[in-house]
């Protein structure tokens, strides 16, 4: 999976983020879909976003200054782009948007959900990857990195990243 470049919390500056992760077999994630496969569509989405977000905290967080060594050298492997297997990721318990996104393209894939994998960009801003997902005939965008993202920035109040983002949202078309 492609992607554009991050940029660094103790820098600053960009850093390119990984190019490819590969979707590799997890039981956690074949219990987890097994676990919610006949549940309504729009319990489905929610409890997808909530299993994500249980499994990565927010490598670009502003909080993440106070962590210990051991967590700090977590989050330069994700940001050095070390993992290259989802597995990895999930075993670093830290990831941007790329790897919230990697496994939630893997969990819809498995539930029979149409996901397409998609890229923005705002002139001037980072990258960023979010999920296009169809649900009773019509895209929409899901995007769970954004709203941890929003929330360690102080803004809970918002779901969604500035709209620019997501022009190559199929829910754009």
């Amino acid at each position: 999976i492609d992607s554009d470049s991050k940029f660094s919390p103790d820098t600053g500056k960009p850093i390119e983020r990984v190019l490819h992760i590969e979707i590799d077999e997890i039981p956690d994630i074949e219990e987890f879909v097994a676990g919610i496969k006949n549940l309504p569509i729009e319990e489905q989405l929610g409890k997808v976003s909530d299993f994500i977000k249980s499994k990565f905290k927010n490598a670009i967080s502003p909080h993440n200054k106070n962590l210990p060594q051991e967590e700090k050298d977590k989050i330069q492997q994700v940001l050095k782009q070390e993992p290259k297997k989802l597995s990895e990721a999930l075993c670093l318990k830290y990831g941007v948007c790329v790897e919230y996104h990697v496994l939630g393209k893997s969990i819809f894939d498995k539930l029979g959900i149409p996901c397409k994998f998609q890229k923005g960009r705002i002139p001037g801003g980072p990258g960023h990857t979010f999920l296009d997902i169809q649900v009773n005939g019509k895209w929409q965008i899901f995007d769970p990195f954004a709203e941890v993202y929003l929330s360690d920035a102080g803004r809970p109040d918002l779901k969604l990243l500035t709209p620019g983002y997501y022009e190559s949202s199929e829910s754009k078309k």
